[in-house]
């Protein structure tokens, strides 16, 4: 293991101010990073937790925090896989953690949304929602929001967890909402997307997408990108308001709960329909298409032009992003339902059997 120990130290060193704070890396939810990744991929190590992994590690000063379906969040030191601590929920976490500064934030399945120091895994504060957590935090100032099953998609204060605000839809929220420069954003099982005014919570317009959204809406620039679990996909013009493309799938199984990345004219979709396919940002058609083996639930994300996700056949693919062609991809085990985080050339992803993967 002597290349991956060189790896690891030069990761170490130059690795420490790169890092994926949250579930989608950034703020705009875009699925893509600066970083690229070398390959062929090998994987340096792999490391058991205790329950599956559904959700997309949170990486920050070269420290992987990882949530699992059995109620741990692990912060675990990725040059040596040193666990500094470990904190135990007595609900399961689907939702990944987002570092702010010196805190972790995630809900889980019990509905609880917390604040863990950074350092100790200790709870800050923690606030009650009145239905599970699936949706992962998104920082806003000095404000972390989120959605929740009963509804509602919150805005908390980060030091104290006190509530600034609360939008209420009649149906769940699923997806993470997203923070462009036209506010909060964020579609649920109402079938609609709503966009809000950060500081108050108040809706400045709402989108109809036709029936539930699982997946996180991607947005870039004036535009946001969304698909259903009716594999309904949609461009909405923030600026002007108005629905700009919006086309359906009709591939046998479709449906969409990965949430889509968004970069250079191009915005990718992975689908039930068994397939992670590209359409034009600006009109919607068709760009190309790759097939997998089975349904595709991972997020893709796209490092220096390369798409890698998961697939519930057990691997992980790259593909070019510009025409989909496949450049690699490596077999971890079992299904692959969670997404991928990326930095400094290092792709960290967990399994349904409950591995956390660390590759180059």
């Amino acid at each position: 293991m002597k290349f991956a120990s060189l790896f690891l130290l030069s990761l170490a060193a130059n690795g420490q101010g790169a890092d994926w704070n949250c579930f989608r890396g950034d703020i705009r939810n875009s699925g893509v990073t600066a970083s690229s990744v070398p390959l062929p991929l090998r994987q340096i190590w792999s490391m058991p937790l205790d329950g599956p992994i559904e959700s997309t590690p949170a990486i920050s000063d070269g420290v992987a925090y990882v949530s699992t379906m059995t109620g741990w969040v692990y912060a675990i030191r990725i040059t040596d896989r040193k666990l500094l601590w470990r904190f135990k929920s007595p609900s399961a976490f689907s939702a990944s953690p987002t570092v702010v500064e010196n805190r972790v934030f995630l809900g889980d399945e019990g509905g609880v949304f917390y604040a863990l120091d950074k350092a100790n895994g200790r709870p800050k504060w923690h606030v009650q929602t009145g239905d599970k957590i699936v949706s992962s935090g998104v920082a806003t100032g000095n404000d972390i929001v989120f959605g929740s099953y009963d509804g509602s998609i919150y805005c908390l204060k980060q030091l104290s967890g006190r509530r600034r605000w609360v939008f209420t839809t009649p149906a769940p929220i699923h997806g993470t909402p997203a923070i462009s420069q036209y506010g909060v954003i964020a579609a649920g099982c109402d079938g609609k997307l709503h966009l809000l005014n950060p500081q108050t919570g108040k809706q400045k317009a709402s989108f109809p997408i036709g029936t539930n959204v699982a997946a996180s809406t991607a947005t870039e620039g004036r535009f946001a990108f969304v698909a259903s679990v009716k594999a309904e996909y949609s461009a909405i013009d923030l600026f002007s308001r108005r629905t700009i493309w919006h086309e359906g799938e009709s591939e046998d199984g479709a449906g969409c709960y990965s949430s889509p990345a968004v970069e250079g004219g191009l915005v990718l979709f992975g689908s039930r329909s068994r397939r992670l396919f590209a359409v034009d940002a600006a009109s919607g058609a068709g760009r190309w298409t790759f097939r997998t083996k089975e349904i595709v639930d991972s997020s893709p994300v796209i490092a220096a032009g390369i798409a890698f996700f998961g697939c519930n056949d057990g691997f992980l693919y790259a593909v070019r992003a510009s025409d989909g062609k496949r450049v690699d991809a490596i077999r971890l085990g079992g299904k692959i339902t969670a997404s991928p985080a990326i930095v400094s050339g290092l792709i960290l992803i967990g399994g349904e059997d409950g591995t956390l993967h660390a590759l180059r």
